[in-house]
């Protein structure tokens, strides 16, 4: 249900100046009251999905409106994210049981949702960590309506809205292979909710570095740790684990 998806392919790249506007696609969210029916069949609700694929680059690219994900990326490795700007409605970049993954030099407008959210569900049928993950010299934001970053008029969200934006870094909430060796360094947090390091699925999160990090006008705490225990997995799975995570120098 993507514009543009790939499945077990390598050496592939999306590159250049050029806008993917995702008008048509769903934001996924017309009856906020039911959960379970965010998601229409037959809709398609993401920009770009890539399964299971390897050596991927994504460079230079801007990504409008990208429906539930602009970019959601499943058991992809060795993956290159850089230079690229997105402004839409829901998740920025999902990168889910990846590993060797690299975002750099990113813009990611996302007021009502995650901005860069690593992820390690149990999409692929069994759980896969997510593993050495950098990311680096990136820009986040929940607070500018959708498509003004993109056109340079960074028109702010109305008051009300502005107060729920989230545009943050999110490692979780799905987080049934856990996350090993995770990087994020020299990023801005601009009018969102920082970063979140959660695992409700047993994951456990393990040698995670928050590095030279500057937050400014945050919706909520700029830092959220949790240990929780909505256990989508296996029947028996454990409660996780947060252990070596190392913050320092966080200017908020």
């Amino acid at each position: 249900n993507s514009l543009i998806w790939g499945e077990g392919l390598h050496d592939i790249a999306i590159l250049g100046q050029g806008l993917i506007w995702g008008k048509g696609l769903s934001r996924a969210v017309e009856d906020e009251t039911n959960p379970h029916a965010i998601r229409p069949t037959g809709v398609g609700y993401r920009a770009i999905a890539l399964k299971q694929c390897r050596k991927v680059l994504i460079r230079d690219i801007s990504i409008l409106q990208g429906g539930w994900f602009a970019l959601l990326a499943t058991g992809v490795d060795n993956l290159t994210i850089d230079n690229v700007m997105v402004d839409t409605n829901r998740d920025g970049f999902d990168l889910d049981c990846c590993r060797n993954v690299r975002v750099s030099r990113c813009t990611v407008n996302s007021p009502t949702d995650d901005g860069i959210c690593p992820k390690s569900s149990y999409a692929l049928g069994y759980a896969r960590s997510t593993e050495n993950v950098t990311i680096s010299d990136c820009y986040v934001t929940g607070h500018y309506e959708v498509g003004s970053v993109l056109d340079g008029t960074w028109k702010p969200l109305p008051a009300e809205q502005a107060l729920r934006g989230t545009g943050r870094i999110k490692c979780g909430t799905e987080s049934n292979g856990g996350f090993k060796n995770i990087t994020i360094a020299n990023c801005v947090f601009d009018q969102c909710r920082g970063i979140a390091l959660e695992s409700v699925d047993g994951a456990n999160l393990e040698d995670i570095t928050i590095t030279n990090i500057t937050m400014r006008g945050l919706t909520n705490s700029p830092l959220f740790l949790r240990l929780g225990r909505r256990m989508r997995g296996p029947q028996g799975t454990a409660v996780g684990t947060l252990k070596r995570v190392l913050i320092n120098n966080v200017t908020s």
